[in-house]
């Protein structure tokens, strides 16, 4: 949780790298240094709630539900670029994650309207979309990590006959390549942790969080969607 901050600033979102750290109130992005002295601010979208800092600590995106995304320079502190990703306005609060040397931005959107996934792949150097993949209308994916051996995992559901079935999975930028399903309350609780992880468990997200328990142990567990993959592809060996 947020010390000291969250008692000033009504964040949505407050991430740190050890050296700078981000908060979003939705209207402004906020920058500190490890001190936590204000190092920069900028109001360059709407409704961005949360960020994302590369892994070489050079750069951070901001991610707006209304389909914009904001590129800023932590050497610099200053944007690097703006731009809408899709034209459906709203609903796009979906996952994202930097890859681990920090080449790519993968983002989870939404083109064909609100009910359909499709993954970008961006080039961090210019953030120009390199790759693109629309699921088909059964399948959405909500939340996305690379592991440490570059393996992309998905949370998500496929519609099926009886409703939503949930599942974890590996993709690639031909689709998902490998899934097994889960149960509701593993999805509940994996959807639940990954928004907390993206808000830096920021208060206002603890306050305003719509699912029907808060587990207080959630920041401290060592949860990943690739254990989850993991525990189900040995289970289905043992089986």
């Amino acid at each position: 949780m947020i010390k000291g901050l969250s008692l000033i600033k009504n964040f949505w979102s407050y991430i740190s790298n050890g050296i700078y750290s981000v908060g979003c109130t939705g209207q402004t992005v906020y920058v500190y240094d490890k001190d936590g002295n204000e190092c920069a601010k900028f109001k360059d979208l709407r409704y961005a709630y949360y960020s994302a800092i590369s892994p070489n600590g050079k750069l951070f995106v901001v991610k707006s539900t209304e389909g914009r995304m904001a590129v800023y320079s932590l050497e610099t502190l200053s944007l690097i670029k703006k731009f809408r990703f899709s034209k459906v306005d709203g609903a796009q609060d979906d996952g994202y994650c930097f890859t681990n040397d920090s080449k790519w931005f993968i983002n989870l959107e939404r083109h064909k309207d609100d009910l359909h996934t499709a993954i970008s792949w961006y080039d961090t150097e210019n953030f120009e979309r390199t790759h693109f993949l629309q699921l088909d209308d059964n399948t959405m994916i909500q939340e996305i990590e690379q592991s440490a051996d570059e393996i992309i995992y998905a949370l998500g559901f496929y519609r099926g006959k009886t409703g939503h079935e949930p599942f974890i999975g590996i993709i690639n930028e031909s689709g998902i390549c490998q899934s097994y399903n889960i149960t509701e309350a593993e999805d509940d609780y994996y959807m639940e942790l990954y928004k907390a992880r993206r808000s830096g468990f920021a208060s206002v997200h603890w306050e305003r969080a719509f699912f029907d328990f808060v587990d207080t142990k959630m920041e401290s567990r060592d949860h990943s969607l690739e254990k989850l993959f993991a525990h189900y592809r040995n289970k289905e060996g043992a089986d």
